[in-house]
């Protein structure tokens, strides 16, 4: 069965009661999982320019929302708490973290499946932190090219991780349906298939999206979602609601027989 992340991201604003209650509705709509972003503000929007366009503009786009990005950040106490709210709603718990800091946080905390962003498989630091920390590495692929992929599973099992996921994914919010590249999909699971698992980190706003996903091959699927599209956020318009990631979780599965 398709293994459904439903990323909270940031949309809980950093209220608590908020965080709440999208775990209680990532749960209802089906999801396996819930996925929250780890960070300190300060070191977000101070990182030096790459020379990379995508990157580049992913970093001046987190220096122009500094102050929602504060409001957002997560304590240790708040992550702590959360894990326990998934824990008894009996949903997963996955985070990214983006720095080392957190990263040895959520280990203290007894985290060993780990989620990295695009932009973030190039911070050498972490990602050798979380070769030795994770049992499980999801990492989405947005900006990553074929010599990129082939570091991550030599560096992956070379350090002990026992799982490695590849998120298809393309780094532009929303994705237009038609730059959504499905059939990258089928040649990650035809390439590496028989060592990693295969999925897709869906930044469209295509409700069918994710069906076509699993038909392309993806056993993992990561959607964001909001409780409400007028909420203050960077990410709440491409964001699906709650029946909205019901339905898009039932499409998916629904398509599972026929891959």
């Amino acid at each position: 069965m398709t293994y459904i992340i439903a990323e909270a991201g940031i949309n809980h604003n950093g209220q608590m009661p908020i965080v709440r209650e999208m775990i209680d509705a990532a749960k209802q709509a089906g999801a396996d999982c819930i996925k929250f972003q780890l960070y300190h503000t300060s070191r977000l929007t101070s990182e030096p320019k790459t020379g990379v366009r995508l990157r580049d503009e992913i970093i001046q786009k987190r220096v122009k929302a500094k102050g929602h990005l504060k409001q957002c950040e997560l304590t240790k106490e708040n992550v702590s708490a959360i894990m326990d709210m998934c824990a008894k709603s009996e949903i997963d718990f996955l985070a990214t973290p983006f720095d080392c800091q957190w990263a040895d946080i959520m280990m203290g905390l007894g985290c060993r499946e780990f989620k990295v962003g695009s932009d973030r498989i190039f911070d050498v630091q972490l990602m050798d932190l979380l070769y030795q920390y994770a049992n499980t590495l999801y990492v989405s692929l947005g900006m990553a090219q074929g010599i990129d992929i082939e570091r991550l599973l030599s560096n992956s099992f070379l350090e002990g991780v026992d799982s490695l996921v590849l998120m298809h994914c393309v780094s532009k919010y929303p994705t237009p349906p038609e730059e959504a590249d499905m059939k990258k999909i089928r040649r990650l699971q035809v390439r590496f298939g028989n060592e990693v698992g295969v999925g897709f980190s869906d930044h469209t706003t295509d409700i069918h999206a994710g069906a076509c996903a699993v038909i392309n091959g993806a056993t993992y699927l990561e959607k964001h979602f909001t409780l409400d599209h007028k909420m203050k956020g960077p990410d709440q318009k491409m964001s699906f609601t709650p029946d909205e990631l019901k339905t898009y979780i039932a499409l998916a599965r629904g398509v599972e027989v026929y891959k």
